[in-house]
């Protein structure tokens, strides 16, 4: 009887294991879900199209590092592969000392340990090239690639922590920045990395000279699209320079991020009159026009809030009526009493696949990226940044024309401190003059240029 009880609870417990294992399963697959989800939304971010590249960078390594140790084993136990050829095999004693296998250690499943020997080569190894067939002399890796290959290895190995082997393995379910070794290397790399870069003297090789161009440098670049177009027929060539040319003007207006510029939509862009009296208090009903971009999704706002970021206009370039932009309550995909417009899907900037492409799908981020490097390249440039030129541009040209830096932190969406941000909606009056090159302690200063000289 009691042996039959016992049984009987042991059954029990072995169901319970297997429920219990079941809503782990069934937890973690929907935890995939949702970052598949994630990662589909942040696919033209540069990150994370780089994380696959790690995860592989970091395999064969692997393989090359225990290709590198069996060949040391093999040539410690040489000299005993020689002695047991002369003994007899009969003889158990022989057998029991006979050379053991080189114990190899795949780089699956990944762990805190082997991603520690994996870091420390990435460490000391050069940078590579473009493409990553041949490397630079006298350099080494940034803190920003180490950061993004233990981010790489980490999603990665918890995608795979429910896998059979990964379960098999309890070192394999613990998170790598939680590893004391790991968090060593991180945080070294962080402090090393001035040194780093007076070791290799990368900045003084590559012939750099500011994080961002010059306002000479803009205007030669903004002339080049239009003097310059280039792409695979004539057409194209015109639209692709006039999109470039664009995309530069704009992020260099306002601070944008060279990625968050691509999701940018037609519907995103709104006109706001902005009050502009005059010191002398002769004009003080003066309200001036400002461009105002609406954003609820980027690499820094991944909580749908709505970002604004302004700018100041010129003039209208031209006096075209208005489109005809009457929603459809017809459509199915009608919201209520809202209808559906369907220009409200087209983006601004937008990947020009073919030449009767819809203007519905965002550059990626290689692509915009590519046309950036391909200009630098042909003008001979020498600034650093490379999408994201036009955010520093436009934060150093602010605050060299009088704009103060809080103003110039509002104007590009930088973070504040504390909760400051969810009250002010003020416009950085003095950080949009000056970027728009006035004098931003003197407001007043702003004028319609157009206007000026008779246009």
């Amino acid at each position: 009887m009691h042996n039959r009880d016992g049984s009987e609870l042991n059954l029990v417990a072995v169901d319970l294991d297997q429920q219990h294992l079941t809503i782990e399963d069934r937890v973690h697959a929907e935890a995939l879900k949702r970052q598949g989800a994630r990662q589909a939304d942040r696919a033209t971010h540069g990150t994370e199209r780089a994380y696959p590249r790690h995860v592989k960078n970091y395999v064969e390594w692997w393989e090359a590092d225990q290709l590198r140790l069996k060949e040391q084993w093999n040539a410690a136990h040489k000299d005993n592969t020689h002695a047991q050829a002369d003994i007899d095999p009969g003889d158990p004693a022989s057998q029991s000392e006979s050379p053991q296998p080189f114990p190899y250690t795949p780089p699956h499943p990944i762990t805190s340990s082997k991603v520690c020997l994996f870091l420390n080569y990435e460490l000391n190894r050069e940078k590579r090239t473009v493409g990553g067939k041949s490397t630079l002399p006298n350099t080494t890796v940034g803190v920003s690639s180490i950061k993004q290959t233990i981010s790489s290895l980490e999603q990665y190995r918890f995608r795979h922590c429910r896998d059979p082997e990964y379960q098999a393995e309890p070192a394999s379910q613990i998170k790598l920045r939680d590893d004391p070794y790991i968090q060593d290397i991180e945080r070294s790399a962080q402090l090393n990395e001035a040194k780093r870069q007076e070791a290799t003297q990368e900045m003084k090789a590559k012939g750099l000279v500011s994080a961002t161009f010059t306002m000479a440098e803009l205007v030669l670049m903004s002339k080049d699209y239009f003097l310059n177009p280039l792409g695979p027929s004539k057409r194209q060539a015109l639209t692709i320079s006039l999109r470039n040319r664009t995309m530069l003007l704009f992020s260099t207006s306002m601070a944008f991020r060279g990625d968050n510029t691509c999701r940018i939509l037609l519907s995103d862009l709104n006109i706001e009159e902005v009050p502009m009296p005059s010191k002398d208090g002769t004009e003080v009903n003066k309200r001036v026009k400002a461009l105002v971009v609406m954003s609820n999704q980027g690499k820094t706002n991944t909580t749908g809030r709505i970002d604004k970021q302004y700018a100041f206009r010129h003039h209208d370039v031209f006096g075209r009526t208005r489109p005809d932009f009457e929603p459809v309550y017809t459509d199915k995909r009608s919201t209520g009493n809202h209808g559906y417009r369907a220009w409200y899907l087209v983006l601004l900037f937008s990947l020009l696949s073919s030449p009767d492409c819809q203007n519905t799908e965002p550059m990626t981020y290689e692509n915009h990226r590519k046309q950036c490097n391909d200009q630098k390249e042909r003008l001979q440039l020498t600034h650093r940044s490379v999408t994201h030129g036009g955010r520093s541009y436009t934060a150093t040209v602010a605050i060299a024309n009088g704009s103060t830096t809080d103003s110039v932190r509002a104007l590009g969406n930088w973070s504040f401190s504390g909760s400051w941000s969810l009250y002010n909606y003020s416009l950085p009056i003095d950080a949009m003059v000056a970027a728009a090159g006035f004098n931003g302690q003197q407001v007043d200063s702003y004028f319609i240029a157009r206007d000026a000289i008779g246009m």
